[in-house]
């Protein structure tokens, strides 16, 4: 990348959202929306963009540098940047409000910790928050809400 900006942005600000990154963007290379440090907009690929820095820096992917330095000296041994097969949740399918709503009630009778009522904005779907025993927080959410159609600027 030739834009001199590039080297006004430090690891805060992508940490922090205002290196001028886009939430996501297919061009290649990743544009800077704006002078770094001046703005903040969030932007997942911006953690993508850090962790790549970090790579280049260190040699090696970030995995066996965790694992070395983080993960095994305190003793985490489920803790990875690779997908452990068997490891992974698997989706509520739901056909829309009312199973939203069925589920709900099952988990709040079972007492789960419910952080939110089921709520459907804009005829988008329906939604709802709770956290796990250990303090994970987790979203219900059906189709509808997931769909590409959906556009936030809307809200």
């Amino acid at each position: 990348m030739s834009d001199p900006r590039l080297a006004r942005i430090t690891a805060r600000m992508v940490l922090t959202h205002t290196a001028g990154f886009p939430n996501w963007s297919l061009d290649a290379p990743l544009p800077i929306l704006f002078l770094p440090g001046t703005r903040w907009q969030y932007s997942s690929e911006g953690y993508v963009y850090l962790q790549r820095a970090l790579e280049r820096r260190l040699g090696e992917t970030l995995e066996p540098f965790m694992q070395r330095s983080v993960f095994s000296p305190l003793a985490m041994r489920q803790s990875s940047y690779a997908t452990a097969r068997g490891a992974l949740a698997h989706g509520y399918d739901g056909d829309g409000q009312r199973e939203v709503e069925t589920l709900y009630d099952q988990l709040k009778r079972a007492g789960v910790k419910l952080e939110s009522e089921v709520y459907n904005r804009f005829g988008r779907g329906s939604r709802f928050f709770g956290r796990t025993p250990g303090g994970v927080q987790f979203e219900i959410i059906t189709r509808e809400d997931m769909e590409s159609k959906w556009d936030a600027s809307k809200e």
